[in-house]
C-alpha cells in the first residue's frame, strides 16, 4: 500500500492601512490591509483512500466608505435656526467644518478628532475549512464526500453626511456569517465510452446581524434624528440531487 502525508502553508500580508491621527484631520490615502492565510494537509494511506483537509483564514480591511459633506447650502423654514444652531436662514450641513472644501479630497477622520462624525471603518474576516474523503471501490467507481464550514465577521462604521442636511450614521455589526454545506458523490470509471456522476448536496447558511443607525432625513428633524436598532437572524437551507450521463461515440 501507499501510505503519504503532505502538509502546505501559504501566507499573504498585503497593502498598507493609513491611520490618520487627531492632528491630521484631512485624508486621501488609498487604504488597505489583506492578510490570507492557507494551511493544506493530505493523507494517504492505501491507493483507494485518501483525505485531505484545507483550513483557510482570510482578513481585510479598507478603511470604511469616508464620505464628503455637500457644499451646497438650503434654506430653513421660516422662524427655524439651521442644524448647527446657527440663525440662518443659508444654512450649510451639520458636519460642513468637517468637509476638506477640495474636490476628491475626502475627511478620514476618526471620532476622537472632533466628537461627531464616526469613525470610519470596515473589517472584514473569514474562516473556511473543508474536508475531501476520496474512497475508490473495487470495480473503479469513486465515493467522494465534500464537507465545508465557512464563517464570516465584518463591521461596517458609515458617516452618512454625504448631502445638505444632517444625515446622520450608520453601524452594522454581524458577529457570524455560518456556511455548512455537505455534497456526496458516486463517480464512475473513465475507462469506458460510457461516464457517469450520481450525487446528493445539503447547505444551511445562519446569519445573525446587528444593525444600529440614526438619520434625521424627513419627516424627521436633525432635533429630533430617528434612531434605529435591530437584532434580527436570517436561515437558508438548500437541498439537491443531481447526476450526469454522457457517452462518447469516438
Amino acid at each position: 500500500g501507499v501510505d503519504v502525508a503532505e502538509a502546505m502553508v501559504y501566507y499573504r500580508d498585503n497593502g498598507s492601512l493609513v491611520e490618520p491621527g487627531v492632528n491630521e484631520p484631512l485624508q486621501d490615502p488609498g487604504q488597505i490591509d489583506n492578510k490570507d492565510a492557507r494551511l493544506s494537509f493530505l493523507w494517504k494511506p492505501t491507493d483507494n483512500f485518501q483525505a485531505l483537509l484545507k483550513l483557510e483564514y482570510n482578513s481585510a480591511n479598507q478603511g470604511g466608505t469616508a464620505e464628503e459633506p455637500n457644499q451646497r447650502t438650503f434654506t430653513a423654514p421660516p422662524g427655524a435656526k439651521c442644524p448647527d444652531g446657527s440663525a440662518g436662514p443659508v444654512c450649510h450641513s451639520t458636519y460642513y467644518a468637517y468637509s476638506s472644501h477640495i474636490p476628491y479630497v475626502l475627511n478620514y477622520t476618526p471620532s476622537a478628532a472632533n466628537g461627531q462624525l464616526p469613525a470610519l471603518f470596515d473589517p472584514f474576516y473569514d474562516y473556511r475549512t473543508g474536508l475531501e474523503l476520496r474512497y475508490t471501490l473495487p470495480h473503479g467507481i469513486v465515493v467522494r464526500s465534500l464537507t465545508g464550514f465557512q464563517q464570516t465577521q465584518y463591521n461596517t462604521g458609515e458617516d452618512g453626511c454625504d448631502c445638505s442636511a444632517d444625515a446622520g450614521a450608520f453601524y452594522q455589526w454581524i458577529p457570524r456569517d455560518d456556511y455548512y454545506s455537505e455534497e456526496i458523490n458516486l463517480i464512475s470509471p473513465s475507462t469506458g465510452p460510457l461516464t457517469w456522476i450520481a450525487g446528493a448536496s445539503w447547505f444551511y447558511r445562519d446569519t445573525g446581524v446587528t444593525v444600529h443607525a440614526i438619520d434625521s432625513f424627513m419627516p424627521f428633524s436633525p432635533d429630533a434624528p430617528q434612531e434605529v436598532k435591530e437584532n434580527y437572524d436570517v436561515l437558508n437551507r438548500i437541498v439537491g440531487l443531481f447526476g450526469q450521463v454522457s457517452w462518447q461515440f469516438t
